[in-house]
């Protein structure tokens, strides 16, 4: 029984994560075409997981959004 529960909730957990992450590309997308940029190939996804880890460790979304934008800035160059 603990087994199942324990998969039931690794599924949620995961269905949770990727709504989540689709929500973070669809703002990051909007994000780079008001500010009139083509993000380089790669970025969106870099992104978005930084933000899913920062989140998951419990990280309040404006820090996670902030801290992670900032990596990814210095590390695309953008």
């Amino acid at each position: 029984m603990t087994l199942q529960v324990s998969f039931a909730k690794e599924k949620t957990e995961k269905k949770e994560d990727s709504l989540l992450k689709s929500m973070c590309i669809i703002g990051f997308n909007y994000e780079m075409e008001l500010a009139n940029k083509v993000p380089p190939k790669g970025m969106s996804d870099f992104t978005c997981d930084c933000f899913l880890d920062e989140f998951n460790l419990g990280t309040n979304l404006d820090k996670a959004q902030e801290k992670c934008k900032d990596k990814a800035s210095s590390i695309f160059d953008l």
